[in-house]
């Protein structure tokens, strides 16, 4: 006749005497018992009430045997095993807002496109000018140098602030169940208070994708995931 805990495993995470005590009987009852420990310390009872130096004393071994052991930092990345398809669920959790954000910014690309539309078709005479016409007259006529300089650095300026609105505030939505008013707040400020380091990742950023649309998108599939990894770690260090 088997035990009545047999075939069952349990993760004991508790310290000290309550819940070792209850994870021991469980061992006795047939059940895998693995106590997880802090590295480079474990449970603050193996150091107490030794009878001998740098041995586990008995007041631990009397409260936690029949189990194996194992060390884990749970407040660290290291172990922390994600797959694919579990980051793919992470946008079912807060998904209006997500959503809401993702109008915003579609609503500041469709106002920029439209105004750039309109601007250089004032400059085409009575239709939009050719891109490879209007090219010519800037690299071999030198017209419209004002206006294309002016382009620029309004589609800059309104490039930086939406990097400023958004830096943090996807992460923020998914990881935190932030409202979209919380998480642009809280990206302006994050912008506001790191505005230097920011603005090297955000010229890393545009380099990196330079890089992988000259490789013809190959290299887009090498840089898109540590890109991807490098601003979760980014955004914890900003928030946390």
């Amino acid at each position: 006749m088997g035990k009545a805990l047999e075939g069952i495993r349990v993760l004991d995470m508790s310290h000290v005497q309550a819940g070792p005590s209850c994870t021991q009987l469980m061992g006795y009852l047939g059940a895998d018992v693995i106590k997880v420990e802090l590295p480079g310390r474990g449970d603050i009872t193996r150091q107490q009430l030794r009878d001998l130096p740098d041995v586990d004393s008995l007041y631990f071994t009397m409260l936690n045997g029949n189990k194996r052991g194992i060390t884990l930092n749970p407040k660290t990345e290291a172990g922390k095993k994600i797959l694919f398809i579990d980051s793919l669920k992470c946008f079912g959790r807060n998904g209006q807002s997500l959503a809401f954000f993702g109008l915003i910014l579609a609503l500041v690309a469709l106002m920029w496109e439209r105004f750039s539309a309109v601007a250089f078709a004032l400059i085409g005479a009575n239709s939009a000018p050719i891109a490879s016409a209007y090219l010519n007259e800037i690299l071999f006529d030198g017209q419209h140098l004002a206006f294309t300089a002016t382009w620029f650095i309004l589609g800059g300026a309104l490039a930086l602030f939406v990097y400023a609105l958004a830096v943090v505030s996807v992460p923020l939505i998914l990881d935190r169940d932030a409202d979209v008013a919380t998480a642009i707040m809280t990206s302006l400020r994050s912008f506001a208070l790191n505005t230097g380091p920011l603005l090297l990742w955000a010229a890393l950023l545009v380099a990196l994708t330079l890089l992988g649309f000259a490789t013809l998108l190959v290299g887009l599939v090498v840089i898109m995931p540590i890109l991807g990894h490098a601003s979760w770690h980014a955004y914890r260090e900003l928030v946390e």
